[in-house]
């Protein structure tokens, strides 16, 4: 949608609930106020702030949009090019990196016996057992895969709506490390 609304296209919407968990106003400038906000995924920041235009009888747009943090990653544990250069050549850029099990944290986790470890590690799918969180939510969703050491093995998805098994999606560990 944020492309079409560059290209100055008016795109359909489906209206969606969202979470608003903080928002405070930074800045005021004349008319231009800067906002900082915490929100969930799927929320529409062009959208919404020309919806509190509407509320308050002024109009809005947005001017501009800074992402400050997605789930672990934040810009304030971001390294600049020359930054990562800088730390190769002394020997330092490993203490600044996060491993892929931390960044894909926001994922629910599902920890496999050692028969289903080795059914993922070949792209099999494995039962929902212990998902009734999950199953509750009522939609699909994304989850890490762990042996029982706590190696991240796989990326499956679990589709409450058929409680069907976790596919996989992308296996991410080397098969020769399993034995």
């Amino acid at each position: 949608m944020y492309k079409a609304a560059r290209a100055g296209q008016t795109v359909e919407r489906q209206e969606r609930t969202i979470e608003i968990h903080e928002l405070e106003i930074l800045a005021i400038d004349g008319c231009d106020v800067t906002l900082r906000m915490v929100c969930s995924k799927g929320t529409y920041v062009r959208t919404l702030c020309a919806d509190i235009g509407v509320a308050l009888g002024v109009g809005a747009h947005l001017f501009a949009l800074e992402r400050r943090r997605v789930g672990p990653l934040s810009i304030d544990r971001a390294l600049t090019v020359g930054q990562i250069a800088d730390r190769l050549a002394v020997g330092t850029l490993h203490e600044h990196m996060i491993t892929i099990d931390e960044a894909l944290s926001g994922l629910p986790l599902v920890a496999v016996t050692d028969a289903e470890a080795e059914r993922v590690m070949h792209g099999g799918a494995v039962a929902p057992i212990g998902m009734a969180v999950l199953r509750s939510s009522g939609e699909p969703a994304s989850v890490r895969l762990q042996d029982r050491s706590g190696r991240l093995l796989a990326i499956g998805t679990y589709d409450p709506q058929n409680d069907g098994p976790i596919k996989v999606h992308k296996v991410l560990a080397d098969i020769e490390s399993l034995n």
